[in-house]
């Protein structure tokens, strides 16, 4: 496949276990995108406020738990750390989530946070932080209908 790419001119770089540089990224998210929808702040502001950096590492864990469970390989030993990393990295980013909300449109809150819910489902792990964050930005959503 790689080399089908190569050949229509693409630049293609063929990588052994995908999962797990999805589930690092879906993580990432998690702890970054829903709770700047919800309080209106640019990334970094989360490391900034004491109850946010709580909930974002609650987010986390139930992520991490559920990856665990189904085998995955994180891309860092210590994901928690690699999130703050990338929150200060993108300080003054405004997520794409808080984008969508600020564009009334529809939020990805359903594949990332609520993707989460449904694969802790499946592996008897409850995920009731990213529960709530999925429901706190669909509630968003539709307060602005």
């Amino acid at each position: 496949m790689a080399a089908l790419f190569t050949r229509a001119g693409f630049a293609c770089q063929v990588a052994q276990g995908v999962q797990n540089l999805i589930w690092s990224k879906l993580v990432i998210n998690v702890g970054i995108n829903a709770l700047t929808a919800i309080l209106e702040v640019p990334n970094g502001k989360l490391l900034e406020i004491a109850g946010a950096g709580q909930v974002m590492a609650a987010a986390v864990a139930e992520a991490l738990a559920v990856g665990q469970a189904l085998g995955i390989a994180f891309l860092h030993a210590d994901m928690q750390q690699a999130l703050a990393e990338v929150a200060s990295r993108t300080a003054q980013n405004i997520s794409s989530m808080l984008q969508d909300i600020r564009a009334r449109r529809r939020t990805e809150v359903e594949f990332i946070n609520g993707f989460v819910t449904g694969a802790g489902q499946d592996q008897g792990l409850p995920c009731p932080v990213n529960q709530t964050l999925t429901s706190l930005v669909l509630a968003l959503g539709q307060k602005q209908d």
